[in-house]
């Protein structure tokens, strides 16, 4: 079930509670049911398997991206949660950026940026953005050897 925060009117919440009542089951069940239909044909990826687990480290510091973990483009994952991780990731790449400028920190900021519009260049719900994020994603691969390397193949 996507993480969805529901404000429900008090005519509302009456409604999923005759519902949940008229087809025996709990009101989550049906704000569950609900979800599913709101989401449906939302992702164009029909991912299958194990639900896709986010990992990263509790303490914010240089080495942060080591630990972070991307989903694939084709992993059973919520695209709502990966927003917010994507946006996460992107708030914590400008903090480390501006309190811990390095090398090392700019690569690992970089190489997660890239991994995230990897990911939104196949699971963007509408084609134009996917399209979008395939365009920024292979300018920032054209660039990787260039700006992080200094041009120079590992």
């Amino acid at each position: 079930m996507s993480n969805f925060v529901w404000q429900l009117t008090e005519r509302e919440r009456h409604q999923f509670e005759r519902l949940a009542r008229r087809y025996s089951l709990t009101v989550v069940e049906i704000m569950g049911i609900m979800s599913e239909l709101a989401t449906e044909g939302f992702d164009p990826v029909e991912a299958e398997g194990k639900a896709f687990e986010f990992t990263s480290s509790h303490l914010i510091g240089p080495d942060y991206f080591e630990h972070r973990n991307v989903p694939e483009p084709d992993a059973n994952v919520d695209l709502f949660v990966a927003w917010d991780q994507t946006k996460f990731d992107a708030d914590i790449g400008r903090y480390l950026l501006d309190n811990h400028p390095s090398k090392a920190t700019a690569a690992s900021v970089f190489k997660n940026t890239l991994a995230w519009f990897r990911f939104w260049a196949v699971r963007w719900p509408i084609p134009e953005g996917r399209a979008r994020f395939k365009g920024l994603a292979d300018a920032l691969s054209a660039r990787l050897f260039r700006v992080i390397d200094g041009g120079n193949a590992r």
